[in-house]
């Protein structure tokens, strides 16, 4: 039968009519999903369309006879969608679609629903909508627009942008053809579906993953470097005053270097904003301001807005372990119910599980609980190590590290960490609050190795922290007690190296090859060599060089109260030694004991060298220890094990200072000497160095002319690294005139006659020239590239 042409113009006629209140519903919906996208997914596509005449007419004839009555029963004459980026934000637009209409279930769908578990084809949610003036947003349509909207349906469709690709090209292709399309196309068609889908998932686990990553954390940067951003962030906040993330980030930053009162008067002065971010960091900062008075109204004030935060959004887990972190050592049974909560809500979060691990160690005075949650620490440490790679959560992630590692009976690989965090500490908080985690291990000391020395560890940091603060204050007596064993009485003298390295016999052939080395290293040199005081390996050397100074260097060597019962280490005689209370083998101990000894003595240890050959995981240790406690500490290339190790690695957060020397006797003897008195006032040094510059400027004139531009710039206008340079260029004329057994004088009257140098002496000063120029070069940052 045809169809019915009188029928059909009644019901466009009727349609035409109605028309323009479907323009109007649909110019609504999309100022409704667009005020959605504001939040959900900003670079969502909205688009918006009541169906054209002759759209309607053409669904009318496909859909006679079983359609009688279009009008009322087609429920896609208006409609919207929204094109999002992810599936997430499909959910979420699904919920606010749900918040904001009248749904009809029967109608709706989710074609993903439609689908089997070996199917794959079109994918979009595709809601019925009725107007309910009740749940509409205020100022999308006036009241005479919603009272033409009434009654009326409309589709609102909600996809990702893989899902429109698919059905804007493949669904309409494949459905809409006016032919039956061949199986093979089909197929193809559901490959493609495939693919999609899977680019869905895909974009999915990478977004989830990043975020993951920088969730309430920053990228690392130094003190100076943050309070520059702090600048940045506040000026631009200024501007954007309602920018939510932008003031979170802020206070985040202040927070993180002490600015605890600049914080809480940003977040007060932006009162409209009450984000549960902003609303966690107030409370931590009240908290951290207050912390001296654990009692005092401001204290349990910043405790109570995180409480509040924690109970209204249970996954804001800065306000959760923040809490926790503020019962610590005050209420112990609080701290471990908010740390278990924060556990509950994210297993494998590292700052959840590290203090929900240490309050349940502490709480049963037991290890129980750390071979059940093993798979979570796992995790967790996974999770740290890439944030530590991608350098966000710094120095948070390296404690966390430092702890799993310790609680995993590691506690070697945990110190390296930990000092890597200590080396990026820019709030001493950190350090407090690092020692009272392990110290809430010490109950099971003597079951875990490394409790002990990681809170000498950090008492020495807090000492070397206070001292850094008020370089003329007095070591503080209660704080060195607590280091350690007793001092050293007396025989420490500056200037002072460490000489680390290789001690294990089955080494002692490599190392020896190293003697001739260090004992031109140490020529001339008057002070304190510090080692491990036996006659093997790297520190035999060291006995070597004391041996050969004639009294002008003083040998002190750190050894366990008895030596190893092997064999394989025999005391030398030429050190004075010190014992530590370590029993039958070397440790982290006896490091411990001379840095402690040093900042008993009151000793600076950023006036300390230290110099690394070889190595174990001892040796490790004593790196990474000098170099957190602001010690200078070089370390020969190529000299194998922990040294190379730690050149791999030299890159990484907390490693970036430590210099490795090339194998060549004049570096080392720079880096040993570095800083040493020189004869020149520090007018001369400014002429010196005037004359450095003038004479590269004259002998570089006339070749590399664009490229060396700017450094051969006139004097006062050259960059401030090139300045030091030929500073330290000049500082070192009196060195190199000591080793050709010269002296600088002060003369007047006739101008002094020339010396000349012969062949073997230029030879020799230019081999200390570039020794000295290549410790500058390093200690600025700069490293060995490919040869040109």
């Amino acid at each position: 039968m045809g169809i019915d042409r009188e029928w059909l113009r009644d019901q466009v006629k009727e349609y035409s009519a109605k028309r323009g209140q479907y323009v109007t519903y649909a110019k609504m919906l999309e100022s409704t999903l667009k005020l959605a996208i504001r939040t959900i997914c900003p670079a969502a596509i909205v688009q918006s369309r009541a169906k054209a005449i002759s759209s309607f007419a053409a669904k009318c004839t496909k859909r006679w006879p079983e359609v009688k009555d279009p009008i009322n029963e087609f429920t896609d004459l208006t409609g919207a969608r929204s094109i999002v980026q992810l599936q997430r934000e499909v959910d979420a637009m699904v919920a606010f679609v749900r918040g904001h209409f009248e749904i009809d279930e029967a109608a709706s769908q989710d074609t993903f629903e439609r689908l089997g578990a070996h199917e794959f084809g079109y994918r979009s949610v595709h809601l019925i909508v009725q107007v309910d003036p009740k749940k509409l947003p205020a100022g999308v349509a006036s009241q005479e627009e919603i009272e033409q909207m009434l009654g009326l349906k409309a589709e609102i469709q909600m996809r990702t942008m893989a899902q429109h690709a698919w059905a804007d090209i493949g669904h309409d292709v494949l459905y809409k053809s006016a032919f039956q399309v061949p199986a093979n196309w089909e197929r193809e068609s559901a490959s493609i579906a495939a693919q999609l889908e899977s680019v869905d998932s895909a974009f999915m686990r990478m977004v989830y993953g990043i975020e993951a990553l920088s969730r309430n954390v920053s990228t690392y940067k130094d003190r100076a470097s943050t309070e520059e951003e702090i600048g940045r962030l506040a000026a631009t906040l200024e501007f954007d005053p309602a920018n939510a993330e932008l003031a979170s980030q802020l206070t985040r930053r202040m927070i993180s270097i002490g600015k605890y009162q600049d914080a809480i008067d940003v977040i007060e002065r932006l009162g409209h904003l009450q984000s549960p971010a902003l609303m966690a960091s107030l409370g931590l900062a009240r908290c951290q301001l207050n912390k001296a008075d654990r009692r005092s109204p401001g204290y349990r004030q910043g405790q109570l807005l995180m409480q509040q935060v924690a109970e209204k959004h249970p996954g804001q887990q800065v306000a959760l372990t923040a809490l926790a972190e503020s019962w610590e050592g005050e209420r112990d049974d609080e701290a471990l119910k908010w740390f278990r909560r924060a556990f509950e809500a994210d297993p494998t979060d590292p700052r959840a599980l590290a203090g929900y691990l240490r309050q349940e160690v502490a709480h049963s005075r037991s290890l129980a609980i750390v071979p059940l949650v093993r798979p979570s620490i796992e995790a967790a440490l996974q999770k740290s190590r890439l944030q530590v790679q991608v350098r966000v959560n710094l120095p948070y992630a390296l404690y966390h590290i430092a702890e799993f590692q310790l609680l995993l009976g590691q506690p070697y690989d945990g110190l390296y960490a930990l000092l890597r965090a200590v080396k990026l500490t820019t709030d001493e908080t950190l350090l407090e609050r690092s020692l009272g985690a392990v110290e809430r291990l010490e109950c099971v000391a003597r079951e875990l190795d490394g409790v002990v020395w990681f809170e000498r560890v950090l008492k020495l940091a807090r000492e070397y922290w206070r001292l850094r603060k008020e370089p003329a204050a007095e070591s503080d007596p209660a704080a060195i007690q607590a280091m350690g064993p007793a001092a050293l009485a007396a025989g420490i003298r500056k200037p002072i190296v460490i000489v680390a390295g290789g001690c294990d016999r089955a080494v002692e052939q490599q190392i020896d090859q190293y003697g001739d080395i260090l004992e031109h290293a140490f020529k001339d040199f008057s002070g304190t060599i510090i080692s491990g005081g036996t006659r093997e390996g790297i520190s035999g050397l060291a006995g070597d060089v004391l041996e050969k100074s004639g009294g002008r260097i003083v040998g002190l060597g750190y050894l366990p109260a008895t030596l190893p019962a092997d064999g394989t280490a025999t005391r030398d005689t030429r050190f004075k030694t010190r014992n530590s209370d370590g029993q039958g083998e070397f440790s982290a101990t006896e490091p411990i004991l001379y840095w402690t000894d040093l900042l008993r003595q009151g000793i600076d240890p950023r006036q300390v060298k230290l110099i690394g050959i070889n190595g174990g995981k001892i040796a490790a240790f004593e790196y990474h220890l000098a170099h957190a406690l602001g010690a200078s500490v070089a370390v020969l290339r190529l000299s194998g094990r922990e040294a190379d190790r730690l050149m791999l690695d030299a890159d990484e957060p907390g490693n970036q200072g430590i210099i490795f020397l090339p194998r060549d006797k004049e570096s080392l003897h720079a880096f040993v000497h570095l800083g040493d008195a020189c004869v020149f006032s520090d007018e001369e040094i400014v002429n010196l160095q005037q004359m450095v510059h003038e004479g590269f400027r004259l002998e570089r004139l006339e070749e590399q002319e664009r490229r060396e531009q700017e450094r051969r710039a006139k004097y006062p206008l050259i960059k401030a690294a090139f300045l030091r340079s030929n500073q330290e260029q000049a500082r070192h004329i009196s060195a190199k005139l000591h080793r050709a057994g010269l002296k600088a004088v002060r003369v007047s009257g006739p101008a002094p006659r020339l010396y000349t140098f012969d062949n073997a002496a230029v030879e020799q000063l230019a081999e200390m020239e570039h020794g000295r120029w290549v410790v500058e070069r390093l200690l600025d940052g700069w490293r060995c590239g490919p040869r040109d």
